[in-house]
């Protein structure tokens, strides 16, 4: 029981969910080319210090990341710094397309989703675990 608890605590700190359908890695538009990887990196590195910035995303992806904040540190925690992000595609949202990374850690990888929403906040910030 205690491994499907922090399974579930897991796949919660890593679900940051704007507004986004179910993940289809068939759909990926590999041509298009990248310009949220820096934004991507800026995020996930405040979130692992623990100051995000919520300011730079919609409400409802603000309000998820500061209830998953906790475990979701304790997990970047144990990945460590980040080395590298490699661009995959983009898929189409409900919220609009959204770029795919592969994120390196040292130890570790994940990969990650995410897009602007015409204010140009944060509106998917998505992880399939």
């Amino acid at each position: 029981m205690k491994h499907l608890a922090s399974r579930r605590a897991f796949g919660l700190s890593v679900m940051l969910l704007g507004a986004i359908a179910s993940f289809h890695a068939t759909t990926w538009a590999q041509n298009a080319p990248p310009q949220l990887e820096s934004l991507l990196r800026k995020t996930l590195n405040a979130v692992q210090s623990g100051s995000p910035n919520y300011s730079d995303m919609e409400p409802m992806l603000a309000d998820q990341v500061e209830q998953q904040l906790a475990p979701m540190r304790q997990r970047f925690a144990a990945l460590g710094a980040i080395r590298a992000i490699e661009f995959r595609g983009v898929q189409s949202t409900p919220s609009g397309p959204a770029e795919y990374y592969r994120v390196r850690f040292d130890n570790g990888q994940m990969a990650w989703m995410i897009n602007v929403t015409p204010s140009k906040k944060i509106g998917v910030l998505w992880s399939p675990g």
